[in-house]
C-alpha cells in the first residue's frame, strides 16, 4: 500500500475507509505495510485532509496546498512582544522567533504556522496579514476602558460637564466658618485615585464619540476652553489660597474672537447666532481671561498613535491637567468647554499636549486544544509631554498633518493678531459690517485766526483720549521733521472733532499733513479704531458766509448742536438767526455774528468749500439761498 497508490483516486479511497466492507482489506494493507502507519495516525484525521486533497487534486478547483496541523499549538505556545502598536509584522517576528527555538518547528515556516493557526491557505499573505490586523484590533478594543467609567456617574453627567455644567463645574471652594467646601481634590478623586493611577498610561481609554461635543472630530483636534478657577492653592490660576473662588480667573493664553453657536447646537441649545468677543467699554478683552488647551492627531483613524490614544489625550488634558490640577472650569458662552475643535470658538492660540511616547505588550499564545492562534494586549507604557517650546495647538496640528490637510484647523485658531479679520469675516455672513473710524477732512483756520487752528473732523465720535498731549503731529509733507508746535488738542463737536492750537502760525507756502501717533477709539464702540500713524493731508480753509456790502450771511456757532444760519451787520448786531429746526430767533443781538471772529463759540464757522454756487442758488454749508421761480 503505497501513498502514490493510496492518492490515485483519493475520493474513492475515501468512500472505501468510510465503507465497512473494505475496513478488513485495509487493515491487512496496514499490515503489509507498516509505513502507511506512519504517515496516517489516526484514521479519522485522515478523512477530512483526503477530502481537502480531492478538491485540490481536482484540475477544475483552484489549487490549494494542504493545511497541516500548528507545531507550536503542539507545545502549547505562549510567547509576549512589545512595540508602539500591533501590527502584522509585529506578529511575523514572534512567530519566527518561536520557531526558531522550538525542536517541535523543525521545517515548519512562518507562513505555515500562521495558516494553520489563523484558518487561512497558506501562501495568501493578503489574507493572513489581513486576519493578523483583525486580531490586533480585537484585542487592542478588549483591553480599552469604558469612558463612562471615568466619572462612573453616566453619560447625563458627562454631557453636562463637557458642555460646562455639572457640579464639578458650578461648585467653588469656599471656606465658611473655617470649614473649607466644595474641595476639588476631594470630589473628584476618583480622577486621580482611580483612574490616573491605575489605567490613564496603562490601558487604552474610548473616545466618546457618542457624547455630543465629540460626535464628529473630522478636522483632528479636541480643544478645551476654560473661563474660571475653582480651585484654590494649586499650580495655576488665580484663585489663590484662602481666596473665595466664586469669580477667580484662570491664566490667561489666548484672545477669543467669536463662537458660533451653530458649531454646537446641542450645548448651547440655540440653532443659530454669533457670539463675538472683542473689547469692552474699558478697552479691554470683552472675555476677560481665558485658558484653551488641546490635542490633535493625524488623519489615519485608528491606526497612528495619536488616533488610537485620542481618548486618553482627552482624559489628560480635560479631567487630569485642567480640571484636578489646575480647577480650571465653565465654557465660554457659545460653545462647549471641550469638544472637537469644529464646534470651540475661534480663538488666537491654544497650548497643546503630545504623545512623548507609547510602547504596547502583547501576549500572543496557542494551545493543542483550540489550535488557533489568540492574543491579548497585557500592558500599555504611554508617556505625555507639553508641545515642544514656540509650539502651540495650530501649529503642531499642522506638523502632525503636514501631508494632508494642514490648513483645516485655520478658522479655529486664527492665529495673533487676526481676531479682527476674523470677526469681520464672520459678520458680513450675518448682513453686518463694522463700523469705522476715519478722518474725513483736516484744515487749518483762516489766516486771520490768531492763534492757528486746525481742525481734525472725524466720521463720528472719539473717545476722550483723543485729547490728550501727544496724540498727534503736525509736520511739513516735504520735511517730516519739521514739525509744528502744538500748544494745546480739544474735542468739539460733541467729540466728533479735534481742534489743535498751535504756537507759531503755519507757513503759507508749506503743505501739511496730520497723523495720529496713538491708537484713536469710536467712542460708543471702542473696539473701532484709527491704527496709530494714520495720515491726512491739511487743506486750507475760508469762512462760511457771503458779505454784501457791509452785511454778511453765513453759517455760526461751529459748537452749537444745531445749525445756526445769521444775518449780520458790520455794527457787531444780529437782524435774524435761523435754526435748523425751523424756527427763527429776531434781533437786534450780539451773538451768532458773522463779524465776530474772535469768539470761537457763537461767531462765524469756517471749512473747506464752504461756499458753493449753483444755478440760481448760492449755499452756506447746510444752508441754501435759492430762487424757486419767475413768477
Amino acid at each position: 500500500f503505497s501513498t502514490k497508490r493510496f492518492l490515485s483516486d483519493p475520493l474513492e479511497t475515501t468512500k472505501q475507509l468510510a465503507n465497512k466492507q473494505s475496513q478488513t482489506s485495509f487493515k491487512s494493507c496496514l499490515k503489509r505495510e507498516q509505513s502507511c502507519i506512519m504517515r496516517f495516525t489516526l484514521p479519522t484525521l485522515v478523512l477530512p485532509i483526503l477530502a481537502d486533497a480531492s478538491h485540490a487534486l481536482n484540475p477544475e478547483q483552484d489549487h490549494r496546498r494542504i493545511q497541516s496541523a500548528s507545531c507550536l499549538a503542539a507545545i502549547n505556545f505562549t510567547a509576549t512582544f512589545t512595540s508602539e502598536s500591533c501590527t502584522p509584522a509585529s506578529i511575523d517576528t514572534t512567530i519566527a522567533n518561536a520557531i526558531a527555538i522550538s525542536d517541535s518547528c523543525m521545517g515548519a515556516t512562518v507562513s505555515s504556522e500562521l495558516s494553520s493557526l489563523l484558518g487561512v491557505a497558506e501562501g495568501d499573505t493578503d489574507a493572513i496579514a489581513s486576519a493578523i490586523q483583525t486580531k490586533c484590533n480585537t484585542a487592542f478594543e478588549d483591553a480599552t476602558l469604558e469612558f463612562s467609567k471615568i466619572t462612573k456617574r453616566g453619560d447625563a453627567f458627562d454631557r453636562e460637564f463637557f458642555a460646562g455644567g455639572s457640579d464639578w463645574n458650578d461648585q467653588y471652594q469656599v471656606e465658611i466658618d473655617g470649614k473649607v467646601h466644595y474641595v476639588l481634590s476631594e470630589d473628584a478623586s476618583r480622577i486621580m485615585h482611580e483612574i490616573q493611577a491605575d489605567t490613564a498610561a496603562s490601558m487604552p481609554i474610548e473616545f466618546p464619540s457618542r457624547l455630543p461635543a465629540f460626535e464628529n472630530c473630522a478636522v483632528g483636534a479636541v480643544m478645551c476652553c476654560h473661563v474660571s478657577d475653582r480651585q484654590a492653592n494649586d499650580a495655576a490660576g488665580l484663585c489663590a489660597d484662602g481666596d473665595v473662588c466664586a469669580d477667580a480667573d484662570p491664566l490667561d493664553n489666548t484672545d477669543v474672537c467669536a463662537a458660533s453657536m451653530a458649531d454646537a447646537p446641542v450645548s448651547n441649545r440655540v440653532q443659530r447666532g454669533l457670539a463675538v468677543y472683542d473689547l469692552n467699554d474699558r478697552l479691554e478683552d470683552a472675555e476677560g481671561n481665558v485658558n484653551c488647551h488641546g490635542f490633535a492627531w493625524d488623519s489615519e483613524e485608528g491606526g497612528s498613535v495619536g488616533a488610537r490614544y485620542k481618548g486618553n489625550m482627552l482624559f489628560d488634558v480635560a479631567f487630569k491637567q485642567s480640571l484636578y490640577e489646575k480647577g480650571y472650569v465653565k465654557n465660554l458662552p457659545g460653545a462647549p468647554m471641550c469638544g472637537c475643535i469644529e464646534q470651540m470658538p475661534s480663538v488666537t492660540r491654544a497650548d497643546c499636549t503630545k504623545i512623548a511616547s507609547v510602547s504596547e505588550t502583547y501576549t500572543l499564545s496557542a494551545t493543542s486544544t483550540e489550535g488557533t492562534l489568540e492574543l491579548e494586549m497585557t500592558d500599555v507604557d504611554l508617556q505625555y509631554g507639553p508641545c515642544d517650546d514656540g509650539e502651540d495647538l495650530s501649529s503642531h496640528y499642522k506638523q502632525v498633518n503636514a501631508p494632508n490637510t494642514p490648513a483645516a484647523i485655520d478658522a479655529k485658531l486664527v492665529g495673533k493678531d487676526n481676531c479682527d479679520q476674523f470677526i469681520d469675516a464672520s459678520m458680513a455672513s450675518y448682513g453686518y459690517q463694522r463700523s469705522a473710524l476715519e478722518i474725513v477732512n483736516a484744515y487749518f483756520s483762516p489766516p486771520d485766526v490768531s492763534p492757528a487752528r486746525l481742525t481734525i473732523a472725524f466720521n463720528t465720535a472719539v473717545s476722550d483720549a483723543a485729547s490728550a498731549m501727544g496724540s498727534f503731529k503736525v509736520y511739513d509733507s516735504a520735511d517730516p521733521t519739521a514739525e509744528l508746535a502744538i500748544a494745546s488738542v480739544v474735542l468739539k463737536n460733541s467729540n466728533s472733532a479735534v481742534e489743535i492750537t498751535f504756537d507759531d502760525m503755519p507757513s503759507s507756502t508749506s503743505a501739511y499733513e496730520v497723523s495720529n501717533l496713538v491708537t484713536l477709539h469710536k467712542m460708543i464702540a471702542p473696539m473701532v479704531t484709527l491704527v496709530p500713524h494714520t495720515s491726512s493731508s491739511i487743506s486750507t480753509s475760508t469762512w462760511d458766509y457771503l458779505q454784501i456790502g457791509n452785511w454778511r450771511i453765513g453759517k455760526t456757532c461751529e459748537s452749537c448742536s444745531n445749525s445756526h444760519f445769521s444775518v449780520a451787520s458790520d455794527t457787531m448786531l444780529t437782524s435774524q438767526i435761523f435754526r435748523e429746526t425751523g424756527t427763527t430767533h429776531p434781533g437786534p443781538r450780539s451773538d451768532y455774528n458773522g463779524y465776530d471772529i474772535i469768539d470761537s463759540y457763537t461767531g462765524p464757522t469756517y471749512s473747506v468749500n464752504g461756499i458753493i454756487f449753483g444755478d440760481n442758488a448760492v449755499q452756506v454749508k447746510g444752508w441754501r439761498i435759492k430762487q424757486m421761480d419767475d413768477t
